[in-house]
């Protein structure tokens, strides 16, 4: 899960339901209950199309940044999952910023549970899991983005 402060009174976290989407739910006393609000929207992304292992970055201009991993365009199911992008004004409804941040290079590799941090200097460093292909272990990688 991925959990970020609303405001001073308000927790919102984001999981994995069903192990095909991701959802969120909010919490007024700092996470001893949980209300649901079900599925996050990402506009622009194909219906259906797998959203898992969320990681939230609120920006410098009060919107939040997603990353995630999904299958290519189209595709459902947990294999050849690349890490993609979305951004939102509200937390909840978030519009797919084109390309992938960290793509695959054949089918046989698998991206998962990106984890970003914004360095000292101002860039953006990823972590991330990479498989190469069934039967392999994940590797954890990073990247940077400046």
């Amino acid at each position: 899960p991925e959990l970020i402060r609303v405001d001073a009174d308000t927790l919102r976290i984001y999981f994995v339901a069903k192990g095909d989407h991701t959802e969120s739910a909010l919490s007024a006393d700092e996470g001893m209950t949980w209300i649901r609000e079900g599925e996050i929207v990402i506009q622009d992304l194909s219906p259906g199309q797998w959203v898992v292992d969320p990681d939230l970055m609120a920006l410098d201009d009060g919107q939040f940044r997603l990353f995630f991993a999904t299958p290519p365009d189209g595709v459902a199911g947990l294999s050849n999952k690349r890490i993609k992008s979305a951004l939102s004004s509200d937390g909840r409804t978030f519009v797919l910023e084109a390309g992938d941040r960290v793509g695959v290079e054949n089918a046989q590799q698998d991206l998962v549970d990106p984890d970003v941090v914004r360095l000292a200097e101002g860039s953006y460093r990823m972590y991330f899991g990479k498989v190469e292909g069934a039967g392999s272990t994940y590797d954890l990688k990073s990247a940077v983005h400046p």
